[in-house]
């Protein structure tokens, strides 16, 4: 029998007895039964307005160490957790409430989905708001009742005595009865009917909420969120910002351990074309930038992050900072590895890279193979940031103006900008395989940057601090169907890479591209936005030092933590998730001869050869040996090298072995030597292993 200390935090109208000094009385209760030999106890405080010193008596503390679990009213490793759940609930449903009409509240509340970041924005809110969320006070005032503080108090004194913390209520599932309570409340019919984008009101809105809730329906969630998020932030004058998820994993595979060939070039937070990943908290002060003339890529200015997207940076963190969401990577000066087509504005841009929202990535497999069927033909981006420089004159973000290549490496005299990738790009989501593009600057011939081919070098930076980054070949990944997916708005759908259509001139990216450069200016823009709202992942690669380019295949595996959503392919099964399997490969095959006689070669003697001992004895006069892999019935003799027959196993079990304990048939230990092991199998065939014995001299001590 556990004894347990509770610690209860309501308002007490009398006492037995109270401990304590001056205006911090509390009263501590003793409970006895017959039949339990340790007493628990039940301790309550009554409530003050200030936070003072708690001065209790040594009554509390002796109970504490007296019992072996501290039982409060919620748990106070869980209650903040659930608090913040409920947060999304029930602010969510009760939104628009006079007391919680204001703007910035509820941009927090849709914004922050992850629990620190939420206590974190509200910590500089509201005084009435931290007290609500750290002190679980349900009046949203500036005031501190002490009973959170005497929750904290009493919580380390239990870990310190070692004592198990356990909590009595289940805060979440309170608060949703409260909230299932008040759904008919007066004040909620009251309320203004007014409409909002997508033609919902005020209470239509609660009402979805509410049954999206009930009834863990995902998307009415989702399409809930998006026209909630879309009204308030043009109450507030404000843009569409992007949702945020995280990561799960970042692998990469070699088939080959020993041709490790493929790494990248590291992100760092250093003024230099090192930072690519725009992860952190720096805003770029126009005190940090640098004169004009500058280099672009030495100067601050050009390398604000995208401050609440990835402040923790761990997108910076992926395969040691080479891969990275398209919302992250930079683009702003020289040797980045984006480089948009210049028919977008820079408001295109903006608009593009809040499209490329981070939660909308999907979970890819990019594969590089020496299997030219499983290439995908992509076009050629022009990363060099002077057009002057670049062959052709091509202008950062345009196609590469040199002449295509064919999958057999000749050029193609018919066309400009196109190229094969040596491989693949998977989405796991929905199994469709995406469209690719990668960079080349043609600045860098020196560095496999002109060739119309991805074969990034090794070389990263010249000795007079210039980058090379091996030509500056990044790898472009386009998703599909986001739109259809995700159901947001302002999303665009891609259609999926098709290798009989899209590995000819009728390739969908190339002609989005030849829009871009030589449309009107209403299509470039909108060929623009068709392209980049889908670029996801962008990775920056390097070959090894010593190693050669495609030496080996590599899978790089890029997982994130989305919710699941359906995705009709073929329709069967109504959409949903549908899978198959078979255990042809597997499955036992029963009274099958031919496959039988071709494991005979499996039947085998251990160990063999035998010298002096094996790991099957237990003892020192214990002598043993294995015959394995054998059939339910079969017939064992065994012979030594003169033909003599030394021993005969009769086996009809389902044990698929016999144990051989190296004597004769009249039990004699047999001699050191060669022996002869055939094996009969009734109407299959028969095997014979040759066995070399080395024998012990038997030790009888202390026997």
């Amino acid at each position: 029998m556990r004894l347990i200390l509770f610690l209860v935090v309501y308002v007490f109208s009398f006492s037995i007895s109270s401990f304590g000094q001056g205006k911090y009385p509390s009263t501590l209760w003793e409970i006895s039964k017959p039949n339990v030999s340790k007493p628990s106890y039940l301790f309550g405080t009554y409530h003050v307005s200030d936070k003072g010193v708690f001065k209790l008596g040594d009554s509390i503390f002796i109970a504490l160490k007296s019992v072996d679990i501290v039982a409060k009213e919620v748990n106070a490793n869980t209650w903040q957790h659930e608090q913040t759940e409920m947060d999304n609930m029930e602010l969510a449903y009760y939104r628009y409430n006079d007391k919680l009409r204001d703007v910035s509240f509820s941009e927090h509340t849709l914004n922050r989905t992850n629990t620190i970041q939420k206590l974190t924005a509200f910590l500089g809110f509201q005084p009435g708001f931290v007290n609500y969320y750290l002190y679980r006070n349900n009046i949203k005032n500036d005031g501190f009742q002490e009973e959170m503080f005497l929750d904290k108090f009493i919580s380390s004194a239990g870990y310190k005595y070692g004592k198990e913390i356990k909590g009595l209520e289940n805060y979440l599932e309170s608060n949703i009865l409260g909230i299932e309570g008040q759904k008919d409340q007066n004040d909620l019919e009251k309320r203004e009917v007014k409409k909002i984008p997508g033609g919902l009101s005020y209470r239509e809105m609660q009402d979805k909420i509410y049954d999206g809730y009930l009834n863990n329906n995902l998307n009415a969630m989702d399409s809930f969120q998006i026209y909630q998020y879309k009204y308030v932030a043009s109450e507030a004058g404000g843009n569409i910002t992007t949702n945020v998820t995280d990561p799960l994993s970042a692998t990469i595979n070699f088939a080959d351990s020993n041709n490790r060939w493929l790494t990248f070039v590291p992100d760092n937070d250093q003024f230099y074309p090192f930072n690519w990943i725009r992860s952190g908290t720096y805003a770029s002060p126009t005190t940090d930038h640098l004169p004009a003339g500058s280099d672009a890529w030495i100067d601050p200015k050009n390398y604000k992050d995208e401050v609440d997207f990835d402040n923790s940076k761990v997108f910076a963190k992926l395969l040691n900072g080479g891969v990275a969401p398209h919302k992250l990577v930079g683009y702003q000066a020289d040797y980045m590895p984006l480089a948009y087509h210049p028919s977008g504005t820079q408001g295109d841009i903006n608009l593009m890279r809040n499209n490329a929202g981070i939660s909308y990535h999907p979970s890819v497999d990019i594969v590089i193979t020496s299997d030219k069927s499983k290439w995908t033909r992509c076009p050629v981006i022009e990363t060099g940031r002077v057009a002057s420089l670049n062959v052709g004159g091509a202008e950062p973000g345009e196609l590469r103006k040199s002449p295509s290549k064919l999958l057999n490496g000749q050029n193609d005299p018919s066309e400009t900008g196109m190229g094969w990738f040596p491989g693949y790009a998977i989405d796991l989501e929905t199994g469709t395989r995406m469209h690719m593009a990668f960079g080349e600057n043609s600045f860098l011939s020196s560095d496999k940057g002109a060739d119309m081919e991805w074969n990034p070098t090794s070389r990263i930076v010249l000795p007079s601090g210039e980058p090379i980054f091996g030509g500056v070949q990044p790898i472009w990944v386009f998703a599909a169907d986001l739109k259809k997916i995700n159901s947001y708005p302002t999303l665009r759908d891609f259609p999926a890479y098709i290798p009989s259509v899209d590995g000819t001139s009728a390739n969908f990216l190339k002609q989005k591209y030849d829009v871009m450069q030589t449309g009107s200016a209403a299509d470039a823009t909108a060929a623009f936005r068709d392209v980049f709202s889908n670029l996801t992942w962008v990775c920056y690669p390097l070959t090894i030092p010593g190693q050669t380019t495609r030496s080996s295949d590599v899978t790089i595996k890029l997982r994130m933590n989305k919710e699941y959503k359906n995705y009709v392919t073929t329709g069967l099964n109504g959409g949903r998730p549908m899978y198959s399997w078979n255990m042809d490969g597997f499955a036992s095959n029963v009274g099958q001869s031919e496959a039988l006689a071709s494991v005979l070669d499996m039947i085998n003697i251990v160990p063999n050869p035998y010298y002096a001992f094996s790991e099957y004895e237990r003892t020192r006069i214990d002598t043993r040996v294995k015959i394995t892999n054998l059939p339910e019935k079969c017939t064992i003799n065994i012979y030594s090298s003169n033909g003599k027959l030394i021993r005969t196993f009769k086996k009809d079990s389902e044990i698929t072995s016999v144990d051989w304990d190296l004597n004769n048939n009249k039990r004699i230990p047999i001699a050191s030597g060669v022996y002869l092991i055939h094996v009969e199998v009734p109407d299959i065939g028969e095997r014979v292993l040759k066995f070399f014995a080395g024998m012990r001299q038997v030790d009888l001590q202390g026997i």
